[in-house]
Order: structure tokens, then sequence, then C-alpha cells
């Protein structure tokens, strides 16, 4: 009769599979400036480093064309300091003396300053990687044409200062690739490492351009940095990215983002990144302290030749 018998097992309950989210869900989620997440596929997870398998080798890379790249403005910046004492006495540049050179030294930094100030700003917005390759590009092909610009005092001058404006923009856009590419706790390691192609660029543009302006002429000594930084920044443009997202990895480490400091298409905005630096004390304060430290030394680096 059954009695005692268990009863019969209750059917197996199928568990739909979870929905694909929607195009719309997908692009929430999609950081500002990486390429779309529908096309975005993450290497697979190398646990011992904590980072996608490929990640640590993809950000070195990086790493080299921010440091070489920034190495490389080294040289087209020290170009006319080490050239100068060989125009002042080059017979066929009659009308360039000890005040004409001060001319040209002197426009520099106004320029450096103005567009260091900008650079911090607009590298939050734009492509940080294209403000440092170009830029050390456009700065490349100025000490070519301050070769060509014969005895134009005027024309030395204004391309001396363009050379300034440009080359305020590679220490904010080499930060900003710096500070995507590395977690908050690697930044003061690698920040340090950095710097050292700006040591590097400084030993080796006095020793490189001033022999070659006293062997082969005051152009060879525009000319010859010149060529070797437009190679650099060839370098740089193929190595940098803007930020891992930019070639299908994660970011190093989840970071808040601040809605109010962006704008209506999600990007940083501009006017909320210039209000944050001029409203800061602090920012002041460095800002006055590094004008005394230029002082002494546009001094020693630019003059300390001549006497």
């Amino acid at each position: 009769n059954g009695a005692g018998a268990s009863p019969p097992p209750a059917p197996a309950q199928v568990v739909p599979p979870p929905e694909a989210p929607s195009a719309a869900q997908v692009e929430a989620t999609t950081p500002p400036g990486a390429p779309p997440a529908s096309r975005v596929t993450y290497p697979p997870q190398n646990v011992e480093k904590g980072h996608p398998a490929g990640f640590e080798a993809r950000r070195l890379w990086v790493f080299a064309g921010i440091t070489v790249g920034y190495m490389g403005l080294y040289f087209t910046r020290g170009s006319l300091t080490y050239t100068a004492p060989v125009m002042v006495s080059e017979p066929s540049l009659p009308n360039i003396g000890m005040a004409e050179i001060g001319a040209m030294t002197s426009a520099f930094p106004v320029a450096y300053g103005l567009s260091k100030f900008a650079g911090g700003v607009l590298g939050a917005k734009f492509s940080a990687r294209n403000m440092l390759g170009w830029g050390l590009v456009a700065t490349a092909v100025i000490n070519i044409a301050f070769g060509f610009s014969g005895a134009s005092v005027a024309a030395m001058t204004t391309l001396w200062f363009i050379n300034g404006g440009l080359q305020g923009l590679g220490a904010p856009a080499s930060a900003s690739i710096l500070t995507r590419w590395f977690a908050s706790s690697e930044r003061g390691t690698y920040w340090g490492l950095w710097n050292t192609g700006a040591n590097l660029g400084g030993f080796l543009t006095p020793v490189a351009v001033g022999y070659i302006a006293k062997q082969f002429g005051w152009q060879w000594g525009m000319w010859a940095p010149g060529a070797a930084a437009l190679a650099v920044g060839f370098f740089a443009l193929a190595a940098a990215r803007d930020s891992p997202q930019a070639v299908g990895y994660p970011p190093p480490e989840a970071e808040a983002t601040d809605k109010s400091k962006l704008d209506a298409t999600g990007k940083p905005s501009i006017r909320a990144a210039f209000k944050q630096v001029v409203s800061s004390p602090g920012i002041w304060l460095l800002a006055l302290t590094y004008f005394f430290v230029y002082v002494v030394r546009q001094g020693a680096t630019s003059w300390l030749l001549f006497y």
C-alpha cells in the first residue's frame, strides 16, 4: 500500500542564465577615454603579480617612453645655452652679443612657466601621450629651424620663446601618464626613477652640444640635438599610452572619482581643475619657492659658462 514510502523527489528547478547587460549599462561602466567595453577583453589574471598577464611588461615599456622622452626634451632645452659661447665669438654673427643671448634665454622661461601651468590643466583632459611625444617632435623642429635662422635676433628670440612654450608640456604629461599606470604605493619609486631621465639629459647635453658646436659650428650645435630629439619623440609616441584602459588593461587600482570635477561628457573638467589649483595655498607657496629656485638655476646654467 506504499505505507512508509518516501515521497517522489521534486523536479529539479532550472535556473535561467543571468541576463547580459544592456548597451547602456556597458557604456555607463566604461571609463572615460577607454575603448568601448564591448570590445575590451582583459588578459588572463597573473596571480603572482596581482596584474593581468603582460601588464608589467607593457607598463615598463610605457615608463621607458616617458623617461627617455623627457630626457629628449633636455637635448632641445639646453642646446642654445651650450651653443651660445660659440655664437658670441662667431664672426658671421656680428650682431649677436651678450645682450642678445640674454633676450633669447629670458624669453624661454616666461613661455615655459605659462605652458607648464597650462599643461597640467590640459593633461587631465587631453592625450598626455600626444602632448609629450608631439611636443618633443615640435621642439626638435624648432631647434633645427633655429640653425637656419641666419643672424636674425628677432627670429631666434621668437623661436626660443615657442620652444619654451612646448617644453612646459613635457613634465605634466609625463606625470599624468605615470599616475595612471602605477598605483599610489608605487608612484614614489617610479617618480624618482623617471627623474633620472632629466639628470641623464642634463649630463649629456652640455658634453655633446658643447663639443659639436665647437668642432662643427654653432648651427650644428642646434641641428644635432634637434635630430636626436626627433628620433626620441617618435620613440615616445610608439612606447607611451595614456592609460592601461587604452590598451585593454584594467587600472592598477580602483580610484574614487569626484563627479563634481567631470564635465557633461564624463571627462575631467578644465574649469574644475583650474579652480582646484588656484584655490590651494600650498600650491601658491610652492610656486613662490620654485620662483626663487629658478632665479639661481637660470643664473648658474645660462650664465656661468661666460664667466
